[in-house]
């Protein structure tokens, strides 16, 4: 429903930025205004190729290492 989707996407807009993945954050603020509205294939696709290679945290590429 939308308003899970607004709260989800305030989430990661917030973890985001609390980790300096600046362009995530800004990808998210326009999810959580504009709401599903906003979430169309081209949106969704441009979250979906974001990968570890294409984020950077303070100017840094961003890696997780979860092992």
């Amino acid at each position: 429903d939308a308003d899970t989707f607004r709260r989800t996407a305030h989430t990661l807009k917030s973890n985001a930025a609390t980790f300096g993945a600046q362009l995530l954050a800004s990808h998210a603020r326009e999810l959580e205004r504009g709401g599903l509205a906003v979430a169309n294939p081209q949106m969704l696709r441009a979250l979906d190729e974001m990968g570890p290679g294409s984020m950077t945290v303070e100017g840094r590429p961003f890696q997780l290492d979860l092992e």
